[in-house]
């Protein structure tokens, strides 16, 4: 039998943030300016439409730190709003089919509940869910 790969909570997150990242946002305009509770809410209800344990989901500040790592910058506006610059929101006419694709091997283990990963998402320990194993 195949053994398979186990992912940490942090790497089903990172992994899961960059699906989000590619799917719902446009990093080609470094001017653009985006208020960081928009993104973090855009983030958050993305992830609570996956069945992603919350372990494996960033906290907001760890979603700031990933937002800087890949090249964003934080500031606050006039009013003292926190925003990022160098990344928008798409559209929802812009967010098509690249939300079904996957970033992850098929024959990963969830860490916390032990059911496979298919794509980002867990399907039930018994198999028994085909909605659990769409792929993001």
């Amino acid at each position: 039998m195949k053994s398979a790969a186990v992912l940490l909570p942090q790497e089903v997150a990172r992994k899961a943030f960059l699906v989000w990242l590619e799917t719902r946002t446009d990093r080609s305009d470094w001017s653009a300016v985006t208020s960081a509770a928009e993104l973090w809410r855009d983030y958050a209800d993305w992830c609570e439409q996956r069945p992603l344990p919350a372990s494996c989901i960033f906290t907001q500040c760890a979603f700031g730190l990933q937002l800087r790592a890949i090249g964003c910058r934080n500031s606050k506006d006039g009013r003292g709003l926190r925003r990022w610059s160098g990344v928008a929101l798409k559209s929802a006419g812009e967010i098509i089919a690249a939300d079904e694709r996957t970033v992850t091997d098929s024959c990963s283990i969830c860490p916390i509940c032990g059911g496979p990963l298919i794509g980002l998402f867990v399907s039930e320990p018994s198999g028994q869910s085909e909605n659990s194993m769409r792929a993001a």
